[in-house]
């Protein structure tokens, strides 16, 4: 009987009870606050008073301060991933500001709303130019201060009037520490006098020019209840309480922030239950008071201002903040533009990127927790999306270097009456910056998220219990429960399609066909169906990317199925020239049968996106989509410094630098139209659309301040036509080369591109941009796709369960087998064997004398036992080129055995077979082989050292 490929898989896990996780090499570990937590998947769950009052998750804690700084630093592609909401807030400088150099609302609004991107808050004291916050000028805040708040909120309305209602304004921000107009407000009656005059000031300002504007307060670098009190007890007074509360968790970490939120309730209730505020404002009666804590993370246990890169303490802070309903942005710690340090290097990602990834994710009712400790670690945050079938966790979090802890899931039967699986996935911390110079230095970039678990659950009265061992105690952790259909493990470098962001009418099916990989597959019913792929490249250079689909013929649909791939769609028009490949996929004759799209696509290094679509009015189904490094033989890379072929025009001039590409770099481009550096011959087979990445350098920062960077601009013109205003981000040293890539359209045969930058000067704290390009390395160019191959990926597989159930007249079967044969089933196959493992007329079962072995330990993991020091087994195959697999162990004991498969006239070994004493599950072996006809083969296992061989199970897979 045939089988299709994933239900070897699926077999071999059928023969093994429950596992515990495994994050990490064993360590003891001290004991930790919540060593086992119960999520309740038939119940919904938040703080006590919280603002969550719908207890849904609000993805409220995803948001930076000059996170963003122009736009495309940091890349759309990075921003898009994190699935921003409304709930989601960039908080930037003041229209025009003077503090900072970049960061300005007025350039960073529009990345941050084609990205999904809700609330904008502003920091208007970004008004005045140095930090603490200078004394006002001349007239004090009526002459001074409180024009400037109508320019800005008149200025920002002006441009983005659609926006004017998602703005939250700041008009101050750590008064009681950071500005000289206040100073010991929280603790001097007189500074409070007029601090309190001057927030009415502020707040009238705003309103006169939009009196509905949202507005708020205090903003203190922490909590401070008996002000806050005073604070909201003059303001019920003056109709000024601000439609958000906000304030800091910096020093005081997050192990405070329960006991804050609740104090805030606390005077919400007692003074604000019976305020009504101004008629034509924002805030209506009755309407609870939103919290932003608008910068949190700060200090580890080390005393290290490193938070940000170490993803499990920053889910301390994510669920918090989800249970009370609250909003959050990370820190401004470090030179402004890499999303607070998920990002670096243009587009890489740091670890904690993965969280705020995941996070985006999830979905539906925020479940019921059971913590032994609330505010303790690790911590743990749980949804249940309804329209996926799916319960998402994130787990994370502790001061031990490793730890272990139970995750109990009660009423699991509930939403899984026939079985429940669980994939876990982990993301560790990165390396900070330099921490003693972190102005001229970057956190190291993430290898990517990776599986430690991924197997069926053992469910025992609607419950289940998954036990996690040696977690990372700063590492964040996702797990998704879904239904017990798997049929086949999950792999770092490919993107399950129910696991991937979806659109439209994409929707999760499970267990609806056999053949696919993870626990299911998406379809569509219209053209609104997308999915989101987010996959990392390790080089700025080729991939292969993989669509793993089934196209079943149907009436209506054509032989040839059209869907499209988009390369990064999010990057802004104006930086890249359209993208799209058209892939014609040929059907397939039914649900079950799977086949491939393989496409060399050239992506930039670090984050990339690949979105699907089409595929809802194609009738096509998606598995998933891979990646695998490729060949760069059609990429072409052209050095800036070659006079022979590329003209440096004006005061552009080569220069040595000994950690560039060749030796040597262009610099002093721009600054005035007559200063260019063009490329004459960059040369392609054929017209279309090509990747252009271009290595540069460039450091410019102002005042002096190495913390106060600044982005640089590049006019790039693609033969003579219209340029492009490409942002190249400040690399923190003239010798850091880094890299960013667009997409252009080019002819065949030679082309020219040329660069310059028109505007002249330095850049400026009040905004203004550098004249100066970057300096430049090379360029390279190639074919953003490079060609599509079709595959069928319905590999045929045997599989023979090895069955130890008892033989002679009236064979039984084990437990184990049975487990196998409800696996076939479910996937819609059937195994060979369907008694329990005997000889049969010479052409199957055991060929040498076995008996029944248990693995100690291990509940219904029947096996087969030698009796010596070698065992066969026999069967009949076809023609046809193969990879014999097979589950071998020593029953708890070491040992070493060599492998083969041998056949009248012939025969292949396998590489010889390590079982350690700890090694309580099968440990899996390998043969490849060939047969030309039909032919009766054994597969024989010796013991070369230690005990006895056992064998659990075996899959023989034919290759295509």
């Amino acid at each position: 009987m045939k089988i299709r490929k994933p239900l070897a898989a699926a077999l071999a896990t059928a023969t093994m009870a429950a596992l515990a996780v495994t994050g990490g090499v064993s360590t003891a570990s001290a004991a930790i606050d919540n060593a086992s937590v119960t999520v309740h998947l038939d119940q919904t769950g938040c703080t006590q008073n919280t603002n969550n009052t719908d207890c849904q998750i609000t993805h409220g804690s995803t948001g930076f301060l000059y996170g963003l700084t122009d736009d495309g630093i940091s890349s759309d592609t990075t921003l898009n991933g994190l699935s921003l909401t409304e709930n989601s807030v960039h908080v930037g400088k003041s229209p025009s500001g003077v503090q900072h150099p970049n960061g300005d609302v007025l350039n960073t609004t529009d990345q941050w709303k084609r990205n999904g991107g809700g609330e904008i808050q502003v920091y208007m004291k970004e008004a005045y130019k140095n930090f603490p916050y200078v004394a006002y000028g001349d007239g004090g805040m009526d002459g001074d201060y409180v024009p400037k708040l109508k320019a800005m909120v008149e200025e920002f309305n002006t441009k983005f009037p659609q926006y004017k209602d998602d703005v939250v304004w700041i008009p101050f921000n750590e008064p009681n520490i950071n500005d000289a107009n206040y100073w010991n407000l929280a603790s001097k009656e007189s500074v409070q006098k007029t601090f309190f005059e001057d927030w009415d000031k502020a707040v009238e300002a705003i309103r006169s020019v939009y009196p509905k504007a949202r507005i708020g307060g205090v903003n203190f670098d922490h909590y401070d209840n008996s002000f806050y009190k005073k604070f909201i007890q003059h303001a019920k007074g003056s109709g000024t309480v601000p439609d958000v509360v906000t304030w800091h968790e910096l020093a005081d970490g997050f192990g405070s922030y329960l006991n804050h939120f609740q104090q805030w309730k606390a005077i919400e209730k007692e003074v604000l239950s019976d305020y009504t505020p101004p008629a034509g404002t924002a805030l209506q009666k009755g309407q609870t008071i939103k919290v932003s804590i608008n910068e949190y993370a700060w200090k580890d246990q080390n005393g290290k201002a490193i938070e940000q890169v170490k993803p499990g303490r920053l889910l301390q802070y994510v669920t918090r903040f989800e249970k009370t309903g609250a909003q959050g942005a990370l820190p401004y710690w470090y030179p402004a533009g890499d999303l607070d340090w998920l990002v670096t290097k243009n587009n890489q990602v740091t670890g904690s990127y993965w969280l705020y990834y995941w996070y985006g994710l999830m979905k539906g009712d925020l479940l019921k927790v059971d913590l032994a400790k609330e505010n303790g670690k690790p911590q743990v945050l749980a949804s249940y999306d309804k329209s996926s079938n799916q319960t998402q966790i994130l787990l994370g979090g502790a001061n031990d270097s490793t730890y272990s802890t139970t995750v109990n899931l009660s009423a699991l039967s509930d939403k899984y009456p026939n079985g429940a699986h669980v994939t876990v996935y982990a993301t560790d911390a990165t390396a900070p910056a330099d921490l003693n110079n972190v102005a001229t230095s970057v956190p190291a970039a993430s290898d990517g998220p990776y599986v430690v678990a991924d197997q069926d659950l053992t469910i025992t009265d609607g419950q289940a219990s998954l036990p996690l061992t040696n977690l990372k105690g700063d590492s964040a952790y996702y797990a998704i429960v879904t239904p017990a259909t798997s049929q086949g493990k999950v792999s770092k470098d490919t993107v399950e399609a129910e696991y991937a962001r979806r659109s439209g009418t994409g929707t999760v099916n499970y267990g609806n066909a056999a053949g696919y990989s993870g626990t299911g597959y998406v379809s569509g019913t219209d053209g609104t169906a997308s999915s989101d792929f987010f996959v990392t490249s390790t080089k700025d250079g080729y991939n292969e990317v993989t669509l793993r689909y089934s196209a079943p013929k149907a009436d209506g649909q054509n032989a040839k199925r059209t869907v499209t791939l988009k390369v990064n769609p999010n990057e802004s028009s104006a930086r890249n020239d359209s993208q799209e490949l058209t892939l014609e996929l040929p059907e397939t004759k039914d649900a079950n049968t799977w086949q491939t799209a393989k496409v060399r696509v050239y992506m930039p290094l670090g984050l990339n996106q690949i979105k699907v679509e089409g595929y809802g009015t194609q009738g096509v189904l998606i598995d998933s989509l891979s990646t695998s490094s490729a060949d760069d033989s059609s990429v072409t890379r052209y050095e800036a410094e070659d006079k022979t072929n590329n003209t440096l025009n004006g005061s552009s001039r080569v220069s040595a630098d000994s950690k560039a590409s060749n030796g040597n770099i262009v610099g002093n481009v721009g600054n005035g139209a007559n200063n260019w550096l063009q490329f004459n011959k960059v040369t392609v087979p054929e017209d279309g659309n090509y990747t252009l990445t271009i290595g540069y350098a460039q450091w410019e920062y102002t005042a002096s301040n190495k913390w106060q960077i600044v982005n640089r601009w590049a006019d790039m013109s693609v033969n003579g036509e219209t340029s492009k205003h490409l942002v190249f981000a400040n690399t923190r040293g003239w010798s850091n080369f880094w890299t960013t890539s667009v997409r252009v359209n080019l002819k065949k045969g030679e082309n020219t591109i040329r660069f310059g930058n028109a505007n002249t000067g330095t850049a400026s704290e009040s905004g203004k941009a550098s004249g100066w390009a970057p300096n430049f390395d090379y360029i390279q160019v190639a074919p953003t796709t490079d060609g599509v191959e079709y595959a069928d990926d319905s590999t045929e597989s045997y599989l023979y369960y090895v069955d130890a159930g008892a033989r002679g007249t009236n064979p039984t079967t084990s437990a184990a087998y049975d487990a196998a044969v409800r696996a076939a089933q479910q996937a819609k196959s059937a195994l060979l064997n369907t008694k329990p493992d005997q000889q049969t007329n010479g052409k199957w079962g055991a060929s040498t004398a076995v008996k029944v072995g248990t693995l100690t330990g291990k509940a219904d993991n029947t096996v087969l036992n030698a009796t010596g020091k070698s065992m066969g087994y026999r069967f009949t195959l076809p023609a046809g080129t193969y990879k014999l697999t097979a589950g071998l162990g020593g029953i708890g004991k070491a040992g070493v055995y060599s492998q083969k498969v041998s056949w009248t006239g012939g025969s292949q070994s396998g590489n010889p077979v390590t079982v350690s004493a700890t090694d309580a599950d099968p440990v899996t072996g390998e043969v490849a082989f060939t047969l030309s006809k039909q032919t009766t083969v054994t597969y024989t296992v010796t013991r070369t050292s230690g005990v006895n061989p056992t064998l659990s199970w075996i899959a023989v897979q034919q290759a295509n």
